[in-house]
């Protein structure tokens, strides 16, 4: 099968001990594509290194609303620099988090606001998160019109995830489908044309206190072609052509 992980986070620690065997398993289990989203200006530097190393690995450029509060203001002009002029599939992770991050909503919103405008003039998509922030996320977004948009680990209301593929948004479905009702109605009723996978790997594992991995985008493509009733062969096959379309 062909399989892509179009979000994962392979340059932190949980992977220092073991990253070659964790990679030669996702390409065993025949993943052909990782997007290593960055997070803040150290990880960007990190995985454009291992991306020099591993020819699977994808770069997308980003800065995680979770850092925002307690970055100077010169450092985010200078993360932001680099996502306006690094090599890159993509621009993610970005987005709005008020789960934990509730009093800077407007200086989220802001910064959400210009790393958009160069996914615009540069003319790549944006993997987006949406913790709790789902209404003002679709708002910020919504006069970038142009902008293709997946929506990352999607926790909305069912009316939310409607509304993005109203305005056709993609979604990409976590490992954690096996547990996640969200994730199973997202399924349910997206269209295969507006479906990824991802593992968000480490995190979002089917086992919660499991580390995930991209090879275990093998078991989500099971769950959607159960859900979907068809092969899970045309899962994947139908997954990788959105996959090449996006990027």
């Amino acid at each position: 099968m062909l399989l892509v992980d179009v979000h994962a986070h392979m340059e932190l620690p949980d992977f220092d001990n073991d990253l070659d065997e964790v990679l030669k398993r996702a390409e065993q289990a025949g993943v052909k594509a990782i997007i290593n989203n960055t997070t803040k200006i150290e990880t960007i530097n990190q995985a454009i290194g291992l991306s020099k190393k591993y020819p699977i690995l994808k770069i997308a450029l980003g800065l995680h609303p979770q850092y925002i509060k307690d970055l100077s203001e010169e450092t985010i002009n200078q993360t932001l620099d680099l996502i306006k002029t690094l090599p890159a599939v993509a621009i993610g992770e970005i987005g709005l988090d008020y789960h934990y991050h509730k009093d800077n909503k407007e200086k989220q919103i802001e910064v959400f606001r210009r790393i958009l405008d160069i996914a615009q003039e540069r003319k790549l998509p944006v993997i987006v998160h949406s913790w709790d922030s789902a209404k003002d996320v679709f708002a910020t977004l919504e006069p970038y019109k142009k902008l293709k948009v997946i929506i990352h680990c999607f926790q909305g209301r069912k009316s939310q995830v409607k509304e993005g593929l109203s305005r056709g948004y993609y979604f990409s479905i976590p490992t954690s489908i096996t547990r996640n009702t969200t994730f199973q109605y997202i399924v349910e009723t997206a269209p295969m044309s507006k479906l990824l996978t991802e593992t968000d790997a480490p995190f979002q594992s089917a086992n919660r206190e499991d580390r995930n991995e991209p090879a275990n985008i093998k078991n989500t493509i099971k769950e959607i072609a159960k859900i979907k009733s068809i092969t899970e062969e045309e899962v994947a096959n139908l997954i990788f052509q959105n996959y090449q379309t996006l990027f």
